[in-house]
């Protein structure tokens, strides 16, 4: 990541932004931004006057990180004495992982205004050595969680099976989903940014993380939302 300083030519702050990307706002499109965004070598973020990354708070009182395709996409235009990072995909999922409290990337929020769910950066639960953790059914099913992924399952062929658990580590507690699929390309960021929105309208006690170990459910068919018949 390196930080440079930047004095553009002045332009009328109301002036219109036009989109950097032309894609459909759909799940095609989606998938589309997406690609590019992990390609991404050149990624632009705000900085404050100490050095540290300008964050914001949505209405719900979650913490979004605002990031730029270029410096063009940010309004008001950024004038002399105004500080930016130049990061790659790699620097941001860093800086994500880094911080758990980020709930929200939002990409060009004044033009494109395409949201990244923490889920996209960090969609795998990790277990650090020598941690104990405990899965069991929650005392109460979340029934929107539950039913949009077997419902997901129906409607994707390429699900093989979809599991739900209550995960215990130390004393935190969140919902754990494990997906085995047959896409060549990662669907956990599609599937985690519906999750994430369906879990902060239900208002659900614990987070929702994904694990790519299968083994962590013991092969207990109590924990299987959805399976391929």
């Amino acid at each position: 990541m390196s930080l440079f300083r930047r004095n553009p030519k002045e332009k009328k702050e109301n002036e219109k932004i036009p989109n950097f990307f032309n894609f459909p706002r759909d799940e095609q499109g989606f998938k589309k931004v997406s690609r590019w965004l992990r390609a991404a070598d050149e990624l632009i973020a705000e900085l404050e006057s100490d050095g540290s990354l300008q964050v914001l708070r949505s209405p719900e009182g979650e913490l979004v990180l605002p990031i730029y395709t270029d410096v063009q996409a940010r309004r008001p235009a950024f004038k002399k004495g105004d500080h930016f990072a130049v990061m790659s995909f790699e620097d941001l999922k860093k800086i994500i992982e880094a911080n758990p409290k980020l709930s929200l990337v939002w990409l060009n929020l004044q033009s494109d205004s395409v949201q990244f769910e923490r889920s996209f950066f960090t969609k795998q639960y990790v277990i650090p050595k020598e941690t104990t953790v405990k899965i069991g059914l929650p005392a109460t099913r979340p029934e929107k969680l539950n039913d949009f992924l077997a419902q997901y399952g129906q409607d994707h062929p390429t699900i093989k099976k979809i599991s739900l658990a209550l995960m215990q580590n130390g004393e935190e507690f969140s919902y754990l989903v494990n997906v085995q699929h047959t896409e060549q390309e990662d669907i956990i960021p599609m599937i985690g940014r519906e999750v994430e929105q369906i879990s902060r309208a239900e208002n659900y006690p614990y987070p929702v993380d994904f694990t790519g170990d299968e083994s962590m459910f013991g092969n207990d068919s109590r924990y299987v939302v959805y399976q391929e018949k």
